[in-house]
């Protein structure tokens, strides 16, 4: 939440949502700036219908605690389940369990950065989820992720925002393909891919600021052109992912 504004004022948003409950200094700030800027904001929503799909937002009772009060998103795409848990802790996980059947999770973003306040062995032995990702910054002063909860993920791929960078799942014909990208390995092998990556991925960002986000599906042609290599369109909207996940890493 502290770099939401961050975000904002440095890629596109339409849409922002918050949960339940009265807003903080934090939230009341980014609202003002949200305003500022025309960009619609959403708060207490129980779902959000998508083509095809929907997002379930299950934690939307009022706790007064803005760790307790957190967004929990739960959404099943092309028969994959994902659980992003925000900082929602150890009561909030008795009581989704006990009110939703939660199981064989294939993505859990776990819960507050891998504090042992999240993540019980009860909640994770029922969701038994085949990937986790911890989003924590390196040598963070407050020790996550806990010790205790990585054991509870031992049967789980786990990803570190730490130690592998930063990650990001495909999921395709009921496939899940995941990729990181660590800003600290040294990419100098493979200078010439990372180089055009960036620079493409610039400029299909940049242009899709200024002509609206279809460029690609609308000038592919052109652009494969312009950048003198003949791409697909899956691998142009990657490269403009690849572009946007090292803007999000340098900002740490």
């Amino acid at each position: 939440m502290g770099e939401a504004e961050n975000l904002i004022n440095n890629f596109n948003v339409e849409n922002v949502i918050f949960n339940c409950g009265e807003s903080n200094e934090l939230e009341t700030r980014l609202i003002q700036t949200l305003e500022k800027k025309n960009i619609l904001y959403h708060q207490c929503l129980k779902e959000l219908n998508l083509i095809h799909q929907k997002i379930q937002f299950l934690n939307t009772e009022i706790y007064g605690d803005e760790n307790e009060d957190s967004n929990v998103i739960y959404m099943n795409w092309q028969g994959r389940k994902l659980l992003f848990m925000g900082d929602a802790g150890i009561d909030r996980e008795r009581e989704l369990l006990k009110k939703y059947e939660l199981k064989n999770i294939d993505v859990l973003k776990v819960g507050h950065h891998g504090s042992k306040t999240s993540s019980s062995e009860e909640f994770i032995r029922k969701l038994k989820p085949k990937y986790s990702i911890i989003s924590v910054g390196r040598k963070n002063r407050y020790g996550h992720p806990h010790q205790e909860v990585l054991n509870y993920l031992k049967n789980s791929k786990v990803y570190r925002t730490d130690q592998d960078g930063s990650i990001m799942f495909e999921i395709k014909n009921r496939l899940i393909k995941s990729e990181i990208y660590d800003k600290t390995k040294d990419y100098s092998k493979e200078r010439h891919k990372v180089i055009t990556y960036f620079e493409i991925g610039k400029l299909l960002y940049v242009a899709g600021s200024i002509y609206g986000e279809d460029i690609i599906g609308k000038y592919s042609e052109k652009l494969m052109i312009e950048v003198g290599r003949k791409y697909n369109r899956r691998t142009l909207y990657r490269m403009k992912k690849f572009y946007i996940m090292f803007c999000e890493l340098e900002s740490l």
